[in-house]
């Protein structure tokens, strides 16, 4: 869950500068969306990376958010190392939740 405070949560935790306010400074919005600001909440709302617009998110910071940052951006942010850790710890994920039979060539 994403910490309430009046600056943007995707510019605080990306380190985007100028750090910018959220679209609901007083914080009272239940919206996850509206802790971003202008910026941010737009290409969140879309659907898109916060950092770039331009593709989907891969990995968020926050658990069960839709709200992130695609592969390309953050590998560019945090380095292929880290990268390559979230990556790994995707695939595991993924692997948890799919249900038998499907994706291991076995049968149903």
């Amino acid at each position: 869950m994403m910490e309430r405070v009046s600056i943007c949560a995707a510019c605080a935790h990306y380190g985007v500068g100028p750090i910018a306010l959220s679209v609901d400074p007083a914080c009272r919005s239940k919206d996850e969306a509206d802790r971003l600001c202008m910026l941010h909440r737009a290409r969140a709302t879309e659907g898109y990376c916060v950092l770039c617009g331009r593709r989907e998110p891969w990995v968020s910071p926050w658990q069960h958010s839709a709200i992130g940052a695609c592969e390309l951006c953050y590998r560019a942010l945090f380095g292929a190392e880290l990268a390559d850790d979230a990556a790994s710890e995707l695939a595991k994920q993924r692997k948890e939740a799919m249900p038998r039979g499907i994706g291991g060539g076995g049968r149903i």
